[in-house]
């Protein structure tokens, strides 16, 4: 989306989600991947493109996902796929779909709102 979006056109509901840091620990020591939710949003989620990969002699889907929300300043601290935080998107309007994260743009550099890039 070139411009910012208008509320009619914010119709899905994201609930966005941040990885538990530090990780608790089960009883054999090893991490358990907890996520906790930063907050819930009215969103604008297409799908942007999709392909199929051939991964071994295995078919493998990839959907790229576009979304449009207002700017969440949570959002801010996401710095990218090897540094920390790690972050994902449930797509309440589509059944909890998990969205994770790929990329966080500003692109009116006006804090107004946020366009995420996520696979699926």
């Amino acid at each position: 989306m070139d411009k910012m979006p208008h509320a009619g056109d914010l119709r899905d509901q994201v609930e966005i989600q941040r990885l538990k840091y530090p990780p608790d620990v089960d009883e054999f020591g090893a991490h358990k991947e907890e996520w906790e939710t930063i907050g819930t949003r009215r969103a604008n989620v297409g799908d942007a493109s999709g392909r199929e990969l051939w991964l071994g002699k295995q078919v493998e889907a990839e959907v790229n996902v576009s979304v449009d929300l207002r700017y969440l300043p949570e959002l801010a601290e996401w710095r990218g796929l090897k540094q920390g935080p790690k972050m994902r998107l449930l797509d309440k309007s589509n059944g909890n779909r998990v969205l994770n994260i790929m990329a966080v743009l500003n692109p009116d550099s006006r804090h107004i709102w946020h366009l995420l890039l996520c696979r699926v």
